[in-house]
């Protein structure tokens, strides 16, 4: 069963170390190339399956979340300890896990991004992305719950059954699925399931349908080449852009899971440099406005995104939380390419 989640079938090979399995490259780059044809139809389309696909994340995490409160087998009791019994500092694991979540929140920012393309008012936008991001949260807090709500037969605690799910084989290498499969059985792994492609693909779609309209707006602004701000002829979408997104994300699938991992963590920094320096502008805007409360937590963020950063960069002993080597060899190059762009539109200028 457990082969069903991880597709890993066919041939393989290895990358620093770790399986990468045919199966699973293959079907990431069928989905990369069907959501790059979707982006350059438009937003009528990819609106509609967006929607779609949020509609089964919500309700499949809705559902199984109704049978873990209501099954007479899960118990709050489960919920303790409220940290595992190695971990001295409670504070230090509270900021391990706050390193990472500008992560959690990239892809909320995609509704501005591409809002010339869309026909309601700014503030439905605020709107949208408010509830989006109360939602956001509450299905990370729902499948944690999910998570510990039952344990397996054997297990005191979750810290025992989350340390054995690492040696073990099967469904249970996967907590949160085997937990849901104790719930509602085959059904429940039916609708986690379902939820969990329909995120990966709802992410998958925001990310072409953000990253192509920033590489827009940048080559627009004369920040980047203007070949990215050439639209469709037909569909006035920027194809070049997506095409790009394409041609550089077909790399990644090749490279294994677990080399996405170390990317995502890079993207962490990415994340708070990103929402330090909008926060910054905010501040900057409000300022010159005399706008009290946007000034005050203006500068709040930009202090949190450098508390973050530095917590990520800084190899700090006694936290322990900074970037492993794998994502400062992935932000080197990042910043490479970064710099090249920006002597790029210097010596053009």
């Amino acid at each position: 069963m457990h082969d069903v989640f991880s597709f890993q079938f066919g041939f393989h090979y290895q990358v620093f170390g770790y399986d990468v399995y045919m199966g699973e490259v293959m079907l990431a780059l069928a989905a990369l190339f069907l959501f790059a044809w979707l982006n350059i139809r438009g937003v009528s389309i990819t609106g509609k399956f967006q929607t779609l696909l949020v509609l089964l994340l919500v309700g499949g995490i809705a559902a199984v979340s109704f049978a873990a409160l209501t099954n007479p087998q899960a118990s709050l009791v489960n919920f303790s300890p409220g940290f595992p019994p190695n971990v001295e500092n409670h504070v230090v694991a509270i900021l391990a896990i706050l390193a990472i979540s500008p992560w959690a929140f990239v892809g909320f920012d995609t509704i501005p991004q591409a809002a010339e393309e869309f026909n309601f008012s700014p503030a439905k936008s605020l709107f949208i992305m408010v509830v989006a991001i109360v939602f956001g949260s509450l299905a990370y807090v729902a499948l944690n719950m999910i998570t510990i709500s039952i344990l397996p037969e054997g297990f005191t605690s979750w810290v025992d059954y989350i340390a054995a799910s690492k040696t073990a084989e099967g469904l249970m290498t996967l907590p949160t699925f085997y937990s849901t499969y104790l719930l509602l059985g085959e059904v429940g792994l039916f609708l986690l399931s379902t939820a969990v492609i329909a995120a990966i693909l709802s992410g998958l779609l925001g990310f072409y349908m953000a990253t192509s309209r920033l590489l827009f707006a940048m080559s627009r602004d004369e920040v980047l080449p203007k070949l990215f701000s050439k639209l469709h002829s037909k569909y006035k979408t920027p194809r070049n852009a997506i095409l790009f997104i394409l041609a550089v994300s077909v790399i990644a699938p090749f490279m294994g899971r677990t080399v996405l991992g170390w990317i995502v963590d890079m993207a962490s920094l990415g994340a708070a440099v990103g929402y330090g320096y909008t926060s910054l502008v905010a501040y900057r805007y409000a300022k010159d406005n005399g706008d009290t409360a946007i000034k005050i937590t203006g500068l709040l963020d930009f202090a949190f995104s450098i508390l973050f950063a530095i917590l990520l960069l800084v190899p700090i002993p006694y936290f322990n939380i900074s970037l492993g080597k794998e994502s400062y060899f992935f932000l080197l190059i990042w910043t490479i390419m970064g710099y090249y762009f920006f002597r790029s539109r210097n010596a053009n200028t």
